[in-house]
């Protein structure tokens, strides 16, 4: 079949998926996504990068459509990082391996970014997937976590679980820190942000993340993320410990008001109201736990 005008016109696309951990069940359902695009196959290529070691992929687990490369040092933000290396579109699109993206996730983002007249970060949006029940668990970790308009309206940076870069941004301003274990892309972000690059919202730029029914999943994502508020907070070279406490304080009173709008626009009973308050009371408790080690010298958990 020929090509139309418009698809030679059409940007190259290098879609980065780090891997880390041992659903690889997950990670195929990502990739399925990836093969369903209504974007124009030979403009679109996937790269994998397994971060675990010793590495769980082989190089053929997916077929010729799928790159895999082996990145050893340990983190998402080190394992994106080789991926740009090893990719070559003109615009690199990140999910995560858990993510699903819809079938046109590629044309939206793309869109949205040509439809800008100077040079633009665009964040697409992160719709959690409830399975086949909905639990306490489910319910906090779609409250509180993934909120991508906030983060590109108010914060100035978009999750990577769903983020469109051009290859010039990363060209004239840099790649991800790799010293990041958790909140990498808000440093990257509010770094070009600064720099006076804008970033705007994809709406349906779509991805299906699963929500974390089970409690060590919170509890892990909450010990990682009090890591990446510790290195957020060293970069400012002016670190003092007592901010780490004060950042878990505010973020704690922040996502209790999340609950309590939410609550009120799904109509929650008062009792499941109450349990995702206290969940989320006891994730911040460890928060704090992890906090003090962090402080007296442990380094940022990986997990």
């Amino acid at each position: 079949m020929s090509r139309t005008g418009r698809e030679i016109d059409l940007p190259s696309v290098s879609v980065v998926v780090p891997f880390y951990g041992p659903d690889v069940s997950a990670l195929a359902q990502c990739v399925e996504g990836l093969f369903s695009q209504d974007y124009p196959e030979d403009r679109v290529s996937i790269t994998i990068v397994d971060n675990n070691d010793p590495a769980r992929l082989s190089p053929n687990t997916f077929g010729p459509r799928c790159n895999i490369c082996y990145e050893l040092l340990p983190g998402s933000y080190a394992a994106r990082n080789r991926g740009i290396r090893e990719s070559f579109g003109d615009i690199i699109a990140f999910t995560d391996s858990d993510c699903v993206p819809h079938c046109s996730w590629i044309s939206a983002g793309v869109k949205s970014l040509q439809a800008a007249t100077e040079p633009v970060l665009v964040g697409g949006s992160i719709v959690f997937d409830f399975g086949n029940r909905q639990n306490s668990y489910k319910l906090l970790d779609s409250i509180v976590h993934h909120r991508q308009k906030e983060y590109v309206f108010l914060h100035r940076f978009a999750a990577t679980a769903n983020l469109f870069v051009t290859r010039e941004l990363f060209k004239a301003y840099g790649a991800f820190n790799p010293r990041f274990l958790s909140g990498g892309d808000r440093e990257f972000g509010q770094r070009l942000s600064a720099a006076g690059v804008k970033i705007c919202l994809a709406e349906d730029a779509i991805v299906l993340h699963p929500a974390r029914g089970r409690f060590v999943d919170l509890l892990r994502k909450n010990l990682r993320g009090a890591g990446g508020d510790k290195t957020f907070l060293s970069l400012s070279g002016t670190f003092r410990p007592r901010d780490l406490f004060k950042v878990q304080f505010r973020n704690f009173l922040h996502r209790q008001s999340l609950i309590s709008a939410r609550g009120r626009t799904l109509g929650l009973t008062p009792f499941r109201l109450m349990m995702v308050r206290g969940l989320l009371t006891l994730f911040y408790i460890g928060r704090v736990v992890e906090s003090t080690r962090l402080i007296f010298g442990g380094k940022p958990q990986r997990l």
